[in-house]
């Protein structure tokens, strides 16, 4: 057996397991056969007698191009013939079985012209109200199409009718055969035992009737086939007609349909005849619930066929659809519409694919399911196809110039899982088709997949993803199916090709679980896709395991390789709640020297929490491009690192917050505008750095209030020769450290970054730092600190500009009220260089040196209020002054008389 199973061999029908399918043939022998005329029809009595069973013009009755027959039985046994031979104006032969038993054909049916030698292009149908049976030596050696049908009459296109039943009155016309009628609700069925049946190039074989099984043998290609023509199966279950059109079968009418299962490789063939140069036709299918299982249904050509599946359901098991377009002509429309109104499933590797071989472009793939779709098997690594690693897929790709098609998809309900993906790719010139998903809920487990790639120079497609509720997880390590795929929703560009856009939108919940990615990656000199979020509610969560490395839940731009020198995707998140956790993380990146610019990150949200190595963050210092900025606009932002928390083994950092890292690239900024309180605490941080020649980013927070707390931090720092990037805090109430620390750093031959910050009211620090330091030789320069509030609290805290060779920065704090006490430090120097210098501007400035809480006791009023203009001096005591002045000169006690404002 070949290696690829999708490719290797065009019919792979030794590989399935279909599901259990009720299918029984009656006890009538195939060996057994009687074709008996009823004597309602034709001028010739005498009777017709096999094995050869030769049915003449005279047997019937001819009405203008119609020939009609009637037969009280029909049966065609094994080896044996039957032979319809008519005039060469005859356009269809119109038979009956009126007799109540089923019709079994195990031989051939023929269908010549009255010569006996040429064949006829005249239409066959067959009438049999109690049931049809084919076995597997049936066989169609005829010039037209064939319509098989447990009809109770055939209407024709005047309104005419022919009745199967002799005592209803038949009106006999030349008008062509228009729809099948069916009076009972419960019409016979139609089976098909291991049977092979063709009608030539462009003509249609039909098969309408009740209930329809068709088993397939799984050592021998079993194949119903109308190359470059059209197959109509049709199952129906109540009273009403079926309208036979060129582009569609009318089936309105009934109440209800009934079931088809096409099982153990049953395949359907309209391939074009050379699917290169003709075209393809159709394949119209309606019915109940719907199985097709371990064969497949074939519609290339130059264009590629359509396939239209309408019923209650739809379940593919290990089933292969494919309706690729070969040549220069573009598809007209859709190659694939599935509709039903209840559930749609995929499994064993079932497939739907159009593609575009040519230049001309791929048909479209359209999936409506008003119930659920499920895609993949329920247990992984299951299927006829997973040893090569293969699960199913629907995809659309564009192999040469065509372009690929489009999908859409709109469930109720959509789960892809284990493996399976949705996919459109562009592997040339051709653009690849955007992939559409309307739901009410989407999940993709365990590496389901939705996405597109473009890995030459053709662009890739829009990924629109939109429901209610939106579930991409990951899977444990016992449960990888494929090491090359991770779960969720993505976009992949290589060479010279441009990624589209990827649009996830659920109007509740979306939660990216245990590695599960919305995600984006550029390997060539393309732009990678973009990637736009919406949500309600959004999580990011959890890492997983994959080919023995963890990989993170994340929202997910990546430049990869050094091949990598376009430009990366850009990340917009855009939601009520966001909360990171757990390693999870929004990020843009650059891995493995790539060259090309990181994309920026922006959110916009009512409330952000990173918790437990959650972060926000965008880097190139595994590359030589720019670092991307982050800009986040929220009401609130609070981050809590994992400072108290054990980290899982396979992790190897402990960062919670958001970040900017640049190797020889410009350093990314980070912006963080709130209209609520920014909050930092167990060692949470906020940090753009360089570890090169690239300039570190800004860090600029605007909030309410800013508090830092229990070892967080705000930093900007360089370990290379890249200046640091500057700090700018402004916290429209207050400014709040406890335990915790701003800083910006250079160690090696960089400048060090500036510190502002501002507030109307206070900045307050407790064993806390504000640091600008520089670790360089003479030619680098420490960052100045300036602090700007009313009032200034140090308790315990350093404020500090230092150099070490270079020229310390310089100190700047102008506010109302100055208070630090001895344990603090304000100090701007340089331990070999030019020290800096510390300007403090404070009308009151350190009153007694010390800060120290009020008392939270009640005090006696008159004895605070005792005397008036007197300072209380508590002997001993180093405490300030509280001095309390009356008005209009008089003395006011607790008590006393006030004196009255009025003269």
């Amino acid at each position: 057996m070949a290696a690829n199973p999708k490719k290797s061999s065009r019919y792979p029908y030794l590989l399935w397991s279909s599901l259990a399918v009720a299918f029984s043939l009656t006890a009538t022998s195939f060996s057994r056969a009687d074709i008996v005329r009823d004597g309602s029809l034709g001028t010739n009595s005498a009777p017709i007698s096999g094995p050869d069973y030769a049915i003449l013009p005279d047997h019937g009755k001819q009405a203008g191009t119609n020939l009609f027959h009637s037969f009280s039985t029909f049966n065609v046994g094994t080896g044996e013939t039957a032979t319809f031979t008519s005039p060469p104006e005859v356009t269809s032969i119109i038979s009956r079985v009126t007799g109540g038993t089923p019709s079994s054909i195990d031989g051939a049916i023929r269908s010549y012209l009255s010569d006996g030698a040429t064949y006829s292009s005249a239409n066959l149908y067959l009438l049999n109200p109690s049931g049809v049976m084919f076995g597997p030596n049936a066989s169609l050696d005829i010039g037209g199409s064939f319509h098989v049908s447990t009809a109770d009459y055939l209407k024709l296109s005047d309104g005419s009718q022919f009745f199967a039943n002799t005592s209803s009155t038949s009106v006999l016309t030349a008008a062509d055969p228009a729809a099948f009628g069916f009076l009972g609700s419960n019409p016979s069925g139609i089976s098909l035992d291991r049977t092979t049946l063709a009608v030539p190039p462009g003509q249609t074989l039909s098969f309408i009737g009740g209930d329809i099984a068709a088993v397939g043998d799984p050592a021998a290609f079993t194949y119903y086939a109308a190359q470059g023509g059209t197959i109509n199966i049709v199952s129906v279950a109540s009273p009403g007609e079926v309208a036979l059109g060129a582009h569609d079968l009318g089936t309105g009418s009934f109440a209800r349909l009934g079931s088809i299962n096409l099982t153990e490789g049953v395949n359907l063939y309209v391939d074009g005849l050379d699917n290169t140069v003709d075209p393809a036709g159709n394949v119209f299918i309606r019915g109940g619930k719907i199985l097709i299982g371990g064969g497949g249904i074939y519609a290339s050509g130059n264009p590629g066929g359509t396939v239209d599946i309408a019923g209650e359901s739809l379940t593919m098991d290990a089933a292969l659809f494919y309706a690729d377009t070969n040549g220069v002509t573009d598809h007209p429309g859709t190659a694939y519409r599935i509709d039903v109104l209840q559930d749609f499933l995929m499994i064993n590797g079932s497939a739907v694919e159009s593609s575009s071989y040519g230049s001309g472009r791929a048909g479209d793939i359209r999936i409506r399911a008003g119930g659920g779709t499920l895609l993949g098997n329920d247990e992984p690594g299951t299927g006829p196809f997973a040893e090569y690693g293969y699960y199913g897929d629907i995809a659309s790709t564009s192999n040469a110039a065509g372009a690929g098609g489009d999908l859409y998809i709109t469930t109720g309900d959509l789960l892809v899982q284990n493996g399976f993906f949705i996919n459109t790719a562009a592997k040339d010139q051709g653009n690849a088709g955007n992939v559409t998903v309307r739901a009410d809920t989407v999940r993709c487990l365990n590496q389901g997949n939705i996405g597109s790639n473009a890995i030459s120079s053709g662009s890739g497609g829009i990924v629109d993803v939109a429901a209610r509720d939106i579930l991409l997880s990951g899977h444990d390590s016992a449960a990888v199916v494929n090491s090359t795929q991770y779960t969720g929703i993505g976009a992949q560009s290589d060479l010279d090709s441009n990624g589209g856009t990827i649009k996830v939108a659920a109007t509740g919940s979306l939660q990216i679980l245990d590695g599960a990615k919305i995600d984006t990656i550029l390997f060539g000199n393309g732009a990678a896709a973009n990637i736009e979020v919406s949500a309600k509610d959004l999580v990011i969560s959890g890492f997983t395991m994959l080919d023995g490395q963890p990989v993170m839940s994340s929202i997910d731009a990546r430049l990869f390789g050094n091949l990598a020198a376009g430009t990366g995707g850009s990340i917009s998140v855009s939601t009520d709640t966001l909360r990171i956790g757990n390693g999870g993380s929004i990020r843009t990146a650059q891995f493995f020297d790539a060259t090309g610019n990181s994309g920026n990150i922006v959110v916009n949200a009512n409330s952000i929490d990173l918790a437990s190595r959650g972060q926000i963050y965008a880097d190139s210092f595994r590359g030589a491009g720019n670092s991307g900025d982050i800009s986040i606009n929220s009401g609130s932002l609070t981050i809590t690192g994992s400072k108290y928390e054990p980290r899982p083994e396979p992790l190897d950092f402990d960062f919670t917050g958001l970040s900017t890292t640049t190797n020889s690239g410009t350093g990314g900024n980070i912006t963080v505008n709130l209209t609520g309180d920014l909050r930092l605490a167990a060692a949470g941080g906020i940090k753009a750095d360089t570890q090169g020649s690239g300039l570190g980013g800004t860090v600029s927070l605007t909030a309410n209030r800013i508090v830092l707390n229990d070892g967080s931090i705000v930093n900007a720092s360089s370990t290379g020769t890249g200046n640091a990037g500057n700090i700018d805090l402004t916290g429209r109430d207050s400014v709040l450290l406890n335990h915790a620390a701003i800083t910006t750093e250079a160690n090696a031959d960089a400048d060090g970054g500036n510190i502002a910050i501002a507030s109307p009211f206070m900045v307050k620090l407790i064993d806390s730092k504000i640091t600008s330091s520089v670790g360089g030789g003479p030619e680098t320069t420490g960052g100045n600190i300036s602090i700007d509030p009313r009032f200034v609290v140090l308790k315990e805290s350093q404020v500090v500009a230092n150099a070490f060779a270079g020229t310390g920065g310089n100190i700047s704090i102008v506010a109302d009220t100055f208070l630090a006490d001895p344990a603090s430090r304000v100090d701007a120097s340089s331990q070999l260089g030019i020290s800096g210098t510390v300007d403090i501007q404070a009308p009151v400035t350190s009153i007694s040196g010390l800060v120290t809480p009020l008392s939270s006791d009640y005090v006696s009023a008159s004895t605070l209020l005792r005397e008036r203009c007197i300072a209380r001096i508590r002997e001993g005591s180093t405490y300030s002054s509280f001095v309390v002045g009356g008005r209009d000169g008089l003395s006011i006690e607790p008590g006393a008389i006030l004196p009255t404002p009025m003269y």
